[in-house]
């Protein structure tokens, strides 16, 4: 989940991309894991190439005990859990009381509008009630135009593609949405989202009203 990766992770992030953590060791020792933003056309199912993983010959200056170790945590956890990555973390009360007690959970103070993470300061990045991730994407066009709260490819919900603008709407913020969504695969329905529907009402009834009145004046 891109909300656990560091908050200096989280401010690097490229929109449209998902945050992806390495396993294995990292390559510098002031961090415990490496991470990186990367587009879907960069990432490939685990199992389906499992095989191709073992087989690669890892140069020396590429550090092969690393991959080795990396592929082996990897494979633990995929045939622990397959692709049910909900289950990979679990926080325990117990963890949860540490975290509390260290103060890196505040029980109080401002949380972003979007994520709902803590907030460095009242008022969130440059006032927008954001933290500095989400004012990014947030400026950067990645958010619902519906409840205006910022999505992220990793951890965002059922999600629709508006046919007339660049803006994606989540399913349980507009009836319409849900509609596509629970329609057969089979069948392909257009969606626009509300912004574009009140548009496009607005501007037939703009040609309306004009049509009525140049035939009056005919």
């Amino acid at each position: 989940d891109v909300l656990e990766a560091p908050e200096s992770v989280r401010r690097e992030c490229i929109p449209n991309t998902m945050c992806v953590q390495f396993y294995g060791p990292s390559s510098s020792k002031a961090r415990d894991r490496d991470y990186c933003w990367a587009g879907a056309d960069l990432l490939a199912p685990f199992g389906e190439n499992l095989a191709l993983l073992s087989a690669q010959d890892i140069p020396k200056r590429m550090r092969p005990a690393a991959f080795s170790e990396a592929l082996r945590e990897a494979r633990t956890l995929f045939l622990a859990h397959g692709t049910n990555v909900g289950a990979l973390h679990v926080v325990y009360e117990d963890e949860m009381e540490e975290d509390e007690e260290d103060g890196d959970v505040p029980k109080d103070g401002p949380m972003c509008t979007s994520c709902t993470l803590p907030l460095d300061k009242a008022g969130g990045h440059k006032k927008t009630g954001q933290c500095r991730l989400c004012a990014k994407l947030y400026k950067e066009g990645q958010y619902c135009p519906v409840c205006a709260k910022v999505w992220q490819w990793a951890n965002c919900p059922a999600m629709v593609g508006c046919d007339s603008c660049d803006f994606w709407v989540h399913a349980a913020c507009d009836h319409a949405a849900k509609e596509v969504m629970d329609a057969p695969e089979a069948e392909e329905a257009d969606y626009f989202c509300p912004r574009c529907r009140e548009k496009s009402q607005a501007e037939e009834a703009k040609r309306a009203k004009k049509a009525d009145k140049a035939e009056r004046t005919a």
